[in-house]
């Protein structure tokens, strides 16, 4: 099983590894916590592009004006995020160059998630994190890492997750 950022909660869920319950409170807790960020600060765009021409693309850009690759999520898209200013400068970077099939588009979030910006939002990730469970026979892979997840997210997956790139 398998679910892309939030949606990992679902999977969790699904295989077992995480009640009903357990799910539910780590949402609300994820929730609370990205509410507690800045809004109108960061900014996502989703890009028609692959992940790895999108990177080196935004590489060519000035770092203080370099958003991050927050999703790959095909061969032929990939998601941006980082600083409103970032993203923007980057969307028009990104066309200059006719980086990918079709323009970029902005996403309509309050915050730039998988970003460095959710950095304030950690400590209570880590709070929202679940209590241990068994293993599951189920498989659920993470989207974050790549790899199988035998039990339960712990503090460190919870707030590392929201940092990551995640990975289709």
């Amino acid at each position: 099983v398998i679910g892309h950022s939030l949606g990992e909660v679902a999977a969790f869920c699904v295989a077992g590894v995480l009640t009903l319950d357990a799910a539910a409170r780590l949402i609300v807790g994820r929730g609370a916590a990205m509410a507690s960020l800045e809004t109108g600060v960061g900014a996502m765009a989703a890009v028609k592009a692959d992940a790895s021409t999108v990177k080196e693309a935004l590489l060519k850009m000035d770092a203080a004006l370099r958003p991050t690759v927050a999703a790959d999520n095909s061969p032929i898209g990939c998601t941006i995020s980082g600083p409103r200013a970032a993203v923007d400068a980057a969307l028009f970077a990104l066309q200059e160059a006719k980086v990918g099939s079709g323009a970029p588009r902005k996403l309509r979030v309050v915050t730039d998630f998988h970003s460095a910006c959710v950095e304030p939002c950690l400590a209570a990730l880590r709070e929202a994190a679940p209590p241990a469970s068994a293993p599951s026979a189920v498989a659920v892979f993470s989207t974050a890492t790549g790899i199988r997840l035998e039990a339960a997210p712990d503090a460190a997956y919870c707030a590392a997750q929201a940092l990551a790139t995640l990975e289709a």
